[in-house]
């Protein structure tokens, strides 16, 4: 279900995709980062759940680890985004003017 909402977000954007192809890297970054977080939060709340060390009375604790966790992983994602943009613009010989509406 989730990937026809991301389709028909993607499809949305085809206009913007198709005149600003760099876009697609970015695409790949962010569903890699998705997948791998999920990932990693699932197998620690299953492990924290088989062995005790997770329940209802750790309730705040693990969500203010999973928040930090994850504004840690959002900064770093944004950086290396900013640094890759910076980088590409550089090397660009073109100026291209962004418009971001689809």
């Amino acid at each position: 279900a989730l990937q026809s909402l991301s389709s028909t977000v993607l499809q949305s954007y085809e206009g913007l995709i198709a005149k600003h192809t760099i876009i697609v890297m970015f695409l790949t970054m962010l569903v890699g980062a998705g997948g791998n977080a999920g990932s990693q939060a699932t197998v620690n709340v299953i492990s924290g759940l088989s062995t005790g060390r997770f329940g209802l009375h750790s309730f705040k604790a693990i969500l203010k680890q999973e928040i930090a966790n994850s504004t840690a992983c959002a900064v770093i994602l944004a950086l290396a985004g900013f640094v890759r943009i910076y980088s590409f613009s550089q090397q660009s010989t073109t100026t291209e003017n962004f418009d971001w509406t689809p």
